[in-house]
């Protein structure tokens, strides 16, 4: 009888993790996915909408003056989201935002610790928003800055309405990184060369990961010209104006970088549906016009992660709104 002739571990291991990982795509083909999905990423267009969302925001500048002296300023915190949109095309539009605020350990800067809390909602044309510090401060004063229960009748509020709201009550994240940034820009996009792409049945991850080179360009041209409105051929004609040669070595010099890495993960119905951010960067300038200071460095850290689902069956558990102050007399007089 003849043996069967087995396969060595190693092929069988090779061909299970090569399907693991998916196929791999073209960067033209990968682009075109994320504008498509950057596209159909419009709230307003789903029946609800879940989104999670941790991350790090550092921002950092160092004043070294002529006299030897040097300011600083630090902005660092962390923040954990949660945000929800039900019955968005109907006249029963539900939201909420809860988040926590992190700041740093005065004892170590890498352990965050719970500064407060903030619970904001929507529902049945009202506003509610809801502040308190963790742990309850002790001081008097500091408890009434800390601690807020506010409404205000807004009126009914569009479908439209779900991003503003989204964005406006937890301190704007998605204007800083989420989804934006390399997916936001068609001309931003073009200026990546390093995009690795693969797919499986199940979604397609696209990792973007800028050099200091290209940093240095989009920094230089962000302060010129709005990016996220330049085609890839403006970009290139850019490159060739004696400006960009004159200022960009300048750039490269100052520019120090750690990581620069955006992951977008889009879902088997073409939505996004993961983002995450690895940035982490200084940025040194020398003055020449200035005659008290000698330079500035700037620090720039975001690292985080968003997360959406689109359409699930998800319900709001709204708590009891009781004790909170009435503005709409302030805000919405009309509502009265």
């Amino acid at each position: 009888m003849k043996l069967k002739k087995l396969l060595p571990l190693s092929f069988i291991f090779l061909v299970i993790t090569s399907c693991d990982s998916g196929i791999k795509v073209s960067k033209q083909k990968a682009n075109k996915a994320v504008f498509a999905a950057k596209e159909k990423l419009q709230f307003h267009n789903f029946d609800s909408v879940n989104f999670t969302y941790i991350g790090e925001v550092l921002r950092g500048k160092v004043v070294y003056n002529l006299d030897k002296t040097t300011e600083s300023e630090v902005s660092h915190f962390s923040l954990d989201v949660k945000a929800i949109a039900t019955d968005i095309g109907s006249d029963d539009l539900k939201m909420a935002v809860n988040y926590i605020h992190y700041e740093p350990s005065e004892d170590d800067e890498n352990v965050f610790e719970p500064l407060y809390k903030r619970d904001n909602y929507y529902t049945e044309e009202w506003f509610y928003t809801k502040k308190e510090s963790i742990p309850p401060p002790t001081n008097a004063g500091v408890s009434d800055k800390l601690n807020k229960k506010l409404k205000c009748k807004m009126g009914k509020l569009p479908a439209t309405d779900v991003l503003y709201f989204f964005n406006n009550y937890y301190g704007s994240l998605l204007i800083e990184r989420v989804p934006r940034g390399i997916a936001e820009y068609p001309g931003f996009l073009s200026i990546v060369n390093n995009v690795e792409a693969r797919k499986t049945k199940d979604k397609l991850v696209v990792t973007y990961t800028m050099s200091k080179e290209e940093l240095a360009f989009f920094l230089k041209v962000s302060f010129g010209k709005n990016i996220d409105e330049m085609t890839s051929e403006e970009i290139e004609w850019y490159k060739t104006h004696p400006w960009y040669s004159e200022n960009i070595e300048r750039a490269l010099n100052g520019l120090n970088i750690t990581s620069h890495t955006t992951t977008i993960e889009i879902n088997k119905d073409g939505l996004i549906s993961r983002v995450t951010n690895d940035i982490n960067y200084t940025v040194t300038y020398y003055e020449t016009t200035h005659s008290v200071i000698e330079k500035t460095t700037r620090h720039y850290k975001f690292k985080n992660e968003a997360n959406f689902v689109f359409n699930s069956k998800t319900t709001i558990t709204f708590p009891e709104f009781i004790d909170y102050l009435d503005l709409t007399n302030v805000y919405y007089p009309e509502n009265m």
